[in-house]
């Protein structure tokens, strides 16, 4: 019995080591900065095309 309670605890560390690891490949927290980022990157390339577009017009 005293082999199933080490194994059950070795087990919940294992789950905690594998949390760590996906925690610290993946981007399991940062949802928000990266929609904030890739909403900032995407307007700033909608404002970059309306620009070049801009100079096109009025170098014709």
């Amino acid at each position: 019995m005293a082999l199933r309670s080490t194994q059950g605890e070795n087990m919940h560390g294992a789950d905690l080591d594998e949390a760590a690891r996906l925690k610290q490949y993946k981007n399991v927290a940062r949802h928000e900065d990266m929609r904030r980022r890739r909403n900032e990157s995407s307007v700033e390339i909608r404002k970059q095309k309306g620009a070049d577009l801009m100079m096109k017009r009025r170098n014709q």
